[in-house]
C-alpha cells in the first residue's frame, strides 16, 4: 500500500499499482500546468468517506511506494483517467476493471 502526500503532510493511503497510474496522469498534466480534482471513496477508512483534493503545481505532492518494484502500466487505464481528469469532476479514481469498461463504453472519439 503506497502513499499520496498531499501539500505539509497530508496522507491518504491508495494501492501502489493505482498510485502508479495516478502518478503518470498526474504528472501529465502538472507539466501542462493543468490544475484538477483528484476524488476518491476511501475503502480504508470508512469515517473518512469520498476525498477530494485540489491538485496544482504550486502544491507539494508525494507519491511513496511500498514495493520496489514499479508495477506495468495499463495504457487503457492512464487514458481512461485521463478522459476522467478533463471532465468537470477531475479525475475520479477508478479500478482497472472500471478503466477498462470506461474505454470500451465511450463512444469514439472523430
Amino acid at each position: 500500500m503506497g502513499e499520496l502526500i498531499y501539500g505539509s503532510g497530508t496522507r491518504y493511503s491508495i494501492e501502489d499499482r493505482t498510485l502508479a497510474h495516478i502518478r503518470v496522469v498526474t504528472g501529465a498534466r502538472l507539466r501542462r500546468h493543468e490544475s484538477f480534482y483528484l476524488s476518491w471513496v476511501s475503502t480504508n477508512d470508512p469515517d473518512m468517506g469520498r476525498v477530494s483534493v485540489w491538485l496544482s503545481p504550486s502544491i507539494p505532492l508525494q507519491f511513496h511506494f511500498f514495493g520496489n518494484t514499479p508495477p506495468k502500466i495499463n495504457p487503457d487505464w492512464i487514458s481512461a483517467l485521463e478522459l476522467n481528469a478533463a471532465g468537470d469532476r477531475g479525475m475520479v479514481i477508478m479500478t482497472e476493471a472500471e478503466a477498462t469498461n470506461y474505454i470500451r463504453q465511450r463512444p469514439p472519439l472523430d
